[in-house]
Formats: C-alpha cells, structure tokens, sequence
C-alpha cells in the first residue's frame, strides 16, 4: 500500500467518525429536549395544583367570584393573587413561545387564560393597572385574548 492510499483510507475513517459523532450527538440533545420539556411541565403543573388550592380557600377570591363588595385589604390581596396567577400564565406563554412545553399543555394554559380574561369581574381594571409588569409577549397575547372576547 502506497502512502497515497493510506492517507485516503485514513480521511475515509476520520470522516465516518465525524458522522458517527454527529449522529450520537443528534440523538442526544433530542433526548435532552424531551426531558426538559418533561421538566418543565411538571414544574408549571405542580404550580398550577398550588395556585388552585389556595384559589378555592382564600376569601377574597370567592367573594369576587359571587360578585360581593371586597373591603380595601381584601382587594389588596387580590390583586396579589391575580399577579400571582397571570405570572404563572406568562411563564407558560413563555415556555411555549420558546417550545418548551407540550402542545396539549400549552392548549390547556390557553383555555385557562382565556377564561379568566373573558370571564374574571374586575378583570380589565387590573390588566390596566397591572399590566406593565408582565413581558411585551404576553401583553400582546392578552390583549388579542380580550378583543376576542368582544367578539
């Protein structure tokens, strides 16, 4: 064997390792991407069970929901619990903008949203009051939230 075709074996080989890499390096960052979507839904849905317990226990919340009169205090503490809520919807606005949350998740966090935008007393007066807080995203997705719901 010339040194010619030893060298051309030995770029065949160098370049089939390459490919090789590349390949196992392909399917692993799959497999990463699957794991941190996995993550964080878990994350966002545990956070969603929390959110929804201390919702069915605080007064305020039920007493804005049967449309009675909230004194000074208890308006106070919910705005803080909408803030907590709508933040909580813009960090999974945010995780599905960026693909990092599953399809059928992101559909339910949509129908929630929604509904507490269309439906929620008070709603408009707080976005207003509130809105600036949250990222540009999700202010534009709010806002096509409430025109839909003048529709």
């Amino acid at each position: 064997m010339n040194l010619e075709i030893m060298g051309l074996v030995s770029e065949f080989i160098a370049t089939a390792c390459v490919v090789a890499s590349l390949v196992y390096l392909s399917v692993q960052i799959r497999g990463n991407e699957s794991a941190t979507r996995a993550a964080t839904t878990q994350q966002l849905l545990s956070k969603s069970t929390d959110m929804l317990l201390s919702h069915s226990s605080d007064d305020p919340y039920v007493k804005m929901q049967a449309g009675i009169a909230l004194s000074e205090t208890e308006q106070i503490r919910l705005d803080v619990l909408f803030f907590g809520l709508f933040s909580h919807f813009n960090d999974a606005h945010y995780q599905h903008s960026s693909g990092k949350l599953d399809k059928s998740i992101w559909q339910m966090y949509d129908a929630r949203t929604r509904r507490n935008v269309c439906h929620m007393p008070t709603f408009d007066d707080w976005w207003n009051k509130y809105k600036e807080n949250f990222t540009d995203c999700f202010q534009e997705y709010i806002e096509g939230l409430k025109r839909e719901c003048l529709t």
